[in-house]
This record gives structure tokens, sequence and C-alpha cells, in this order.
């Protein structure tokens, strides 16, 4: 887990999102800057990011230890997962 506070918003992260190849918006409004991105792998979750919205990453970490399905069951109807949109290994490991 990581946190950090950046110009008046918090950031909070489990798992690792870099091994995540789709990403889906679990909870809460980008437009509000208050959510929980949820990353997944081949239909799991990997991994959590929440600004603003830190109280749900328990959850996630628990979900993410039992290798459970991606997208979370209670993410919105109206977000779907899209491409997670990582730099290539290459450019990450240099």
């Amino acid at each position: 887990m990581f946190w950090s506070a950046q110009f008046g918003t918090n950031i909070k992260s489990v798992g690792v999102p870099t091994f995540a190849d789709q990403v889906v918006i679990a909870q809460g409004s980008v437009a509000e800057r208050r959510f929980v991105a949820a990353y997944g792998y081949q239909g799991r979750i990997t991994a959590a990011v929440a600004f603003n919205h830190g109280r749900w990453l328990e959850l996630y970490q628990s979900l993410i230890e039992a290798a459970a399905p991606f997208p979370p069951e209670f993410h919105p109807a109206d977000q779907q997962p899209v491409p997670a949109q990582l730099p290539d290994r290459e450019i990450r490991d240099r």
C-alpha cells in the first residue's frame, strides 16, 4: 500500500496497477474527484487506486488477496472496463 497527498488530493493504492491490462471506475465519481479505480489482469483484480475515497481500500485488498473476479460485481453498470494503457514493460524497466 502507498499513499500520497498532492495538491489537495489524497491518493492511496493497494496491489500492483502495473500488472493490469484493464481499469474501471468501480466507485465514486471522477467529476467529483472522489473515486476508486480498480485494475484487473486476465479477469482478476490486481490493484485499486483511490482518489479522496480511501476508506474502501481494505475491501479491495481482500479482493486482491482472494483473486476476485474483475471487474468487481458492484461497479456501476454505466462504467465499462477500458485498456489500462500502461507503458510497455521495456520502457518501465529502464
